[in-house]
């Protein structure tokens, strides 16, 4: 959650500012529902991505169970960043396999059921795929 709203940040923003995001006592990103102005859509297609790249060699790897939470995560921060970049189905591809990498995953949860909801971030205008990759 801390990473999104340094993603969508319009400015460039100094990565030494990302805090820990606590569940239970921080609001959640205005960005994670996709509201606020459209981040960089470069920077998000470049982060998701590389989010997607780690999975990928975790996978190749052999996928340690001690690290599923990591990589399910990256790939979950990856379908969000499709997502926000208005690719309803890449975000789904990389939502599924986050969550058939660890079920439970969180983000890719709510990026699948955004995707199959019809939802999309404010900033894409009306719903469709602007980039698939």
């Amino acid at each position: 959650m801390a990473l999104i709203p340094f993603l969508a940040a319009r400015d460039q923003p100094d990565p030494r500012a990302i805090r820990g995001f606590d569940l239970f006592g921080d609001p959640t990103p205005p960005a994670l529902h996709g509201l606020g102005p459209e981040p960089d859509r470069a920077r998000l297609r470049t982060a998701g991505d590389r989010c997607a790249e780690a999975w990928r060699v975790w996978r190749a790897e052999g996928g340690q169970a001690d690290s599923t939470a990591g990589a399910a995560g990256a790939l979950a921060l990856g379908a969000w960043c499709a997502w926000a970049l208005g690719s309803s189905a890449c975000a789904e591809t990389r939502a599924r396999y986050a969550l058939e990498t660890r079920a439970d995953d969180p983000l890719a949860g709510l990026v699948l059921r955004s995707v199959l909801a019809g939802s999309a971030p404010t900033w894409a205008g009306p719903r469709r795929d602007r980039h698939r990759s």
